[in-house]
Formats: structure tokens, C-alpha cells, sequence
């Protein structure tokens, strides 16, 4: 008898995966018609990310294409934060170096 088969000989009663076969498990009985509905804050998507994550998000999910593309999102979701604070660092020396230009005229 190969070890595969072991068990499946004996009677209904006393076979290992008999709970398995009669009906699946549930985790919460009690709770199965009491889920609370889904709420979000999730922002909208917005900037390149965004449109690649829309993009992502027409291919199915089995595909491995699916989820590079909502990883790539994410990469360029980060360099889109860099770029926005080096602008924000840079826009008080542009400003006052214009507010000093007018000046000297």
C-alpha cells in the first residue's frame, strides 16, 4: 500500500479527512451574515502613480503583469514625493531670490 492510499481504506466513520469532506470549515459561524460594510479613506489616485495604478487595475489580478505594474505605481508614487518636497525646499530661495531682483530695479 503506497503511504498516500493509507486511510483510505477504512471505514467512513474512522478515515482521517472525514470533518474535511463533510462541509468546510467556518472560522466564524456566529458572524457570517453580520459583516459590517466596508468603509475607505483611501485618497483617490492621482499624479503618474495614479494612472499606472488605473492601468493595473484593468489586468486581472492573476497576472503577474497586474501587480509589476502596482509596483512600479508605487516606485514612481515615491519619486513623486521626493520631487514634490525638493520643490517645496526650493521655492522659498526662488521666491526671495526674485523678491530681491525686483528690489535692485
Amino acid at each position: 500500500m503506497n503511504t498516500h492510499e493509507r486511510g483510505s481504506d477504512l471505514s467512513f466513520d474512522r478515515r482521517p479527512g472525514v470533518p474535511m469532506e463533510n462541509s468546510p470549515p467556518h472560522p466564524f459561524p456566529h458572524a457570517q451574515h453580520m459583516q459590517p460594510p466596508v468603509r475607505s479613506s483611501r485618497l483617490p489616485p492621482r499624479g503618474i502613480s495614479g494612472l499606472i495604478r488605473r492601468g493595473a487595475y484593468r489586468v486581472p489580478g492573476h497576472l503577474p503583469s497586474h501587480w509589476m505594474m502596482l509596483l512600479f505605481a508605487d516606485r514612481v508614487d515615491v519619486m513623486e514625493h521626493k520631487f514634490a518636497r525638493l520643490l517645496r525646499w526650493l521655492a522659498l530661495p526662488a521666491a526671495a531670490f526674485f523678491v530681491l531682483r525686483l528690489a535692485r530695479r
